[in-house]
């Protein structure tokens, strides 16, 4: 915001010692500020979204002026008598297969003339005095997510990814039953973006959270799978035949496709999966004098060496050529 650091003093002035609303306001420019979205802004001061937005677009319009000039009418608080409220709780929880919003609401009262206007925050706060919204609302969110042992640790493998790792925490807080609006509050994102991820999990599981675009299909290890790769990294490579001393991760992921043991496997996967083995590779921290691994001198797993790679392994020289 353009003008923030010529207000920044009255704004905190009426963060101290301003009216209600004026707090309000100000925390809602000074948060927007920092950079935590709309969501969470009404999250934590208990407001709806459109409210926000509209104290934002007017501040973005005409600055503290046009909201101070706001803020000092008087609030025009219309009221609603029972028969209007019984109407509105009945639209609210129809059960007509329509998964209602607040504006969706508002659209549909004003379309059958239930009420002349409505703001949505007034909406939302005669719903909350008849009990709430119904949980209906969410449509498919109000499901209980359930995960099973096996997802739970993928998730939980998924959360040391940081590019995962929001995702990773949607899940396993909707499985917690988690409201929508805390789980977009404590990850600063949006309840959009919360229902997206939870409705591509249900989709697809715990592979849908992954973007094919930009990390590939993911690659599922089994607590089976995990202890073989494990075994394998605790013997000598020479038990298998590879002219390698010790592992590298290059070395030890090669030998495990060949071996069929996985299909495929990052290097970090690999890295993690032993390190929750206590196991680290020597030829991963120990260097040689000419700054390379043992492995390095050695070629790829599984490769026979040719020309001078066999006879410096057979301990033969290179044959003098014959004096012309």
């Amino acid at each position: 915001m353009a003008c923030f650091e010529q207000h920044a003093a009255t704004l905190r002035q009426w963060l101290v010692h301003g009216t209600p609303r004026q707090r309000q306001i100000a925390a809602i420019v000074t948060e927007r500020q920092r950079g935590t979205v709309i969501d969470a802004i009404a999250a934590q001061l208990g407001i709806h979204r459109e409210t926000v937005r509209r104290w934002l677009a007017r501040y973005q319009q005409g600055g503290l002026g046009a909201i101070e000039r706001d803020s000092r009418r008087p609030p025009v608080r219309r009221t609603f008598d029972d028969q209007t409220r019984a109407a509105i709780q009945g639209a609210a929880t129809n059960d007509s297969g329509v998964v209602w919003s607040l504006v969706k609401l508002r659209a549909h009262l004003k379309r059958t003339h239930v009420v002349r206007d409505i703001s949505p925050e007034r909406l939302r706060q005669i719903l909350l005095e008849m009990n709430g919204r119904p949980r209906s609302w969410r449509g498919d969110d109000c499901a209980p997510v359930t995960l099973v042992p096996e997802e739970r640790e993928q998730l939980g493998h998924m959360q040391l990814i940081p590019a995962l790792r929001a995702r990773a925490t949607i899940v396993l807080a909707a499985a917690a039953d988690d409201p929508i609006k805390a789980i977009a509050a404590d990850l600063n994102t949006s309840q959009t973006t919360v229902r997206r991820w939870i409705a591509r999990y249900r989709e697809g599981g715990v592979r849908a959270l992954f973007e094919s675009r930009r990390y590939g299909e993911p690659v599922v290890f089994t607590a089976e799978t995990r202890q073989r790769i494990r075994a394998v990294a605790q013997q000598s490579p020479r038990a298998f035949g590879l002219y390698a001393e010790r592992w590298s991760l290059a070395v030890l992921r090669q030998h495990l496709v060949q071996q069929h043991v996985v299909n495929g496997i990052s290097k970090e996967w690999l890295r993690q999966i032993l390190r929750e083995g206590g196991i680290a590779l020597l030829a991963e921290a120990t260097l040689t004098r000419e700054g390379r691994t043992p492995a390095t001198h050695s070629t790829r797993a599984g490769a026979v060496p040719t020309g001078a790679a066999r006879r410096k392994m057979q301990g033969q020289t290179a044959p003098t050529p014959a004096a012309g």
